[in-house]
């Protein structure tokens, strides 16, 4: 199914963004990402525009990929955990106004309301999309999500501008990879990949707005954990 699919194809949905995730997420080549960003630890790359648009099936041309990176004070079960209670995403996410779930489908998948305000502008933007966990060998998690349609109102706040996520990838693994810090206790590296339709945002633009994004929300993350 494609982005933006009803919520009724939920499942295939489902099984077909875990896949993207698992290929968008094997693509390190030379060549494939450019380092956009670096603060506190947290790194962000742009993927190269003539690879973006082959990273998986539904990746869409002319839109930014972008892959991030830091080593959180946490579990992987705890940080996704976080991730998929929509009542906590105000404690990471200093620009959301409220997230909602809208239908939970099974105790690891779900559909979300979300909205965000914009900085600077102040304006608000709001998102649809369908979660999914997904447990993985060696004590690792994946949460992957993309838009899906879903008709009536906004639960709340009234009209705001629809983004659409394509992908959004959020791999949490064991330690401290590539820093030697090897496997298990409280800690965990955190690989997050998104692609993000957001209308009336020039590429160059979005690709800013969301690097900036991606430094937030990983740095949020590190200090709600710390909490």
């Amino acid at each position: 199914p494609r982005p933006g699919a009803p919520a009724s194809d939920a499942a295939a949905a489902a099984e077909s963004m875990v896949s993207a995730a698992l290929l968008v997420l094997a693509r390190d080549a030379p060549g494939d990402w450019r380092l956009e960003a670096e603060r506190d630890g947290v790194r962000v790359w742009l993927a190269d525009p003539a690879a973006a648009a082959s990273m998986w099936p539904g990746a869409e041309a002319g839109l930014p990929v972008l892959r991030s990176a830091a080593v959180l004070d946490a579990s992987p079960g705890a940080v996704a955990d976080m991730l998929m209670d929509s009542a906590r995403t105000v404690e990471y996410n200093a620009f959301s106004v409220g997230r909602v779930d809208l239908d939970e489908l099974d105790e690891h998948t779900k559909v979300v309301w979300n909205r965000t305000r914009v900085p600077v502008t102040g304006a608000r933007r709001e998102t649809v999309t369908l979660m999914r966990r997904v447990e993985l060998e060696g004590g690792g998690v994946l949460v992957v999500s993309r838009a899906v349609e879903r008709p009536g109102p906004a639960p709340r706040g009234g009209a705001a501008a629809r983004d659409e996520v394509v992908l959004g990838v959020n791999l949490l693994l064991p330690g401290a990879v590539g820093d030697g810090g090897g496997g298990g206790g409280d800690r965990c590296t955190m690989v997050c990949v998104t692609q993000v339709r957001a209308p009336g945002l020039p590429a160059w633009m979005a690709a800013s707005v969301q690097t900036r994004g991606a430094l937030d929300f990983l740095r949020g993350l590190r200090a709600a954990l710390a909490r």
